[in-house]
């Protein structure tokens, strides 16, 4: 019987099994676990108006997160009863600010607004002062003068659906 000669290949091949295949199977689980992770908290949501035309076109797919909740400058979607589409829009204040636009610009608690991103120079409509309640907040587009301005204002946190994490480049 003739003594079984392992070649340069085979010796190589055993060596990387040893390694390979644990690590092919530690990104498939890693890839399963971040997939299910990201079904809970992120949702793929389609942009149906052009209202924040700086940040975002018409028909775009973006990754909404959907816990927490916004903060000063988020973008957020979100819905109103009666409606069956998604909004987009700026948060300018949450709950507890004081708000208010005159003089030709944003005031949060008493202090202008550098908003750099409105796409023209109206800041929207005259808003006198006054305080955010608990639980909501105040959102505009950054196109003021587009026609939906009438869905934005104080909203609920409830109606918001989560916080735009960034636009997605497919579908």
């Amino acid at each position: 019987m003739r003594p079984i000669v392992e070649t340069p290949m085979q010796t190589r091949w055993q060596r990387m099994r040893v390694w390979v295949l644990p690590s092919a199977i530690s990104l498939v689980v890693l890839a399963a676990v971040l997939g299910a992770v990201a079904t809970v908290v992120f949702d793929v949501v389609t942009i149906r108006d052009s209202s924040n035309p700086g940040e975002f076109h018409q028909d775009q797919k973006v990754l909404v997160n959907t816990r927490g909740n916004p903060s000063h400058s988020d973008m957020v979607v979100f819905t109103r009863p009666g409606t069956d589409r998604d909004w987009v829009g700026r948060v300018l204040a949450v709950g507890g600010d004081s708000v208010s636009i005159a003089e030709g610009g944003l005031f949060l608690n008493g202090v202008p607004v550098r908003e750099a991103y409105l796409t023209n120079d109206d800041p929207g409509p005259t808003l006198e002062p006054f305080i955010v309640p608990a639980g909501s907040v105040y959102v505009l587009t950054d196109d003021r003068r587009h026609d939906s301005m009438s869905a934005m204002g104080v909203l609920p946190l409830t109606q918001i659906r989560g916080t735009v994490s960034f636009g997605l480049w497919f579908g």
